[in-house]
């Protein structure tokens, strides 16, 4: 199948071979080099694509720079650089080019869409081959503390580089942590812990956000995630709604659950998810409450998770 790069198309599946869209006309091969195959994610902005012009056809990522709804419009040289240079970073996925749809439509004017813009730009970065944390934890179950210590640990030293660069990564989940697989006998590296998703460190190059909002909003993505990869259950599982407030249902998720989280688990996340939520911890604070958990320092209804 070859998948409509037009956002505004409403019937974006099309024949494999196609050259054009058979809905909205639009041209289907991006730069003459990049055929779109499926979307990825909820966003819609980011495409599973094919690189024509290698004889492997290597499978690559599409994104959309551009996004009316975020107010993100064509990049200019300067931030262009400065993605290109986030991306020489191992934990992030390597920017292979930065493409405009040239625009081409099978007709004069897309007959369906005919106030689509005709030159959007795409980034196209690699394809990251290995599963994410989420598959892992749905085929193999939850991980042990010492594995989600680990996880922890390198992409806080992730983090500690985009936020010192002014950036977010914005996106971290189970979902967006990859394995990447190297080798040919397809192992594992746990040194290649990959973010995936380059969505919300663009909405952070096209925006401006303060240095908290840097700090936080990811630590506590990343808190959220850890709990989840010791639980198993998401945080809509993990929370109950009682009136207009909402609290974690600890007692109710189980033996495996219990089994998990000790006291030292608890003590160790509650100093590194506050720190987090008040804006008064970076990474090295957090490594140092998970490494080296210590006593309790604040009341226990300091944080929703411990009560």
């Amino acid at each position: 199948m070859t998948y409509c790069l037009n956002p505004l198309c409403t019937r974006p599946q099309n024949p494999q071979g196609a050259k054009f869209c058979r809905h909205c006309g639009a041209a289907l091969v991006l730069a003459h080099r990049f055929q779109a195959i499926k979307p990825l994610g909820r966003s819609g902005r980011s495409l599973l694509a094919h690189d024509q012009q290698l004889p492997s056809r290597p499978p690559c990522v599409l994104v959309r720079l551009e996004d009316d709804a975020l107010n993100i419009y064509p990049w200019n040289e300067a931030q262009l650089l400065r993605l290109e240079a986030l991306s020489n970073v191992s934990f992030l996925p390597r920017i292979l080019a930065v493409v405009q749809a040239d625009g081409s439509t099978e007709h004069t004017r897309c007959a369906s869409h005919p106030d689509t813009k005709q030159r959007t730009q795409f980034l196209v970065r690699e394809w990251i081959d290995g599963p994410s944390l989420a598959e892992q934890v749905a085929e193999q179950g939850v991980l042990s503390e010492p594995q989600v210590i680990d996880v922890m640990l390198q992409v806080l030293k992730g983090l500690d580089y985009l936020h010192q660069q002014h950036v977010i990564h914005g996106e971290i989940s189970p979902q967006t942590l990859v394995w990447s697989v190297t080798g040919l006998d397809g192992a594992q590296s746990g040194l290649e812990l990959m973010l995936t998703s380059y969505e919300g460190v663009l909405r952070s190059l096209a925006q401006s956000l303060s240095a908290t909002d840097q700090g936080v909003q990811d630590l506590h993505s990343l808190g959220l995630t850890a709990i989840e990869l010791l639980t198993g259950e998401t945080l809509c599982g993990l929370m109950v709604t009682m009136g207009p407030q909402s609290r974690w249902r600890w007692k109710s998720t189980g033996k495996s659950m219990l089994k998990s989280l000790s006291a030292k688990d608890l003590s160790s996340l509650s100093i590194a998810l506050y720190g987090a939520r008040v804006g008064r911890c970076n990474w090295i604070q957090t490594i140092a409450a998970i490494e080296q958990p210590q006593k309790r320092q604040m009341p226990c209804k300091g944080w929703p998770f411990l009560r």
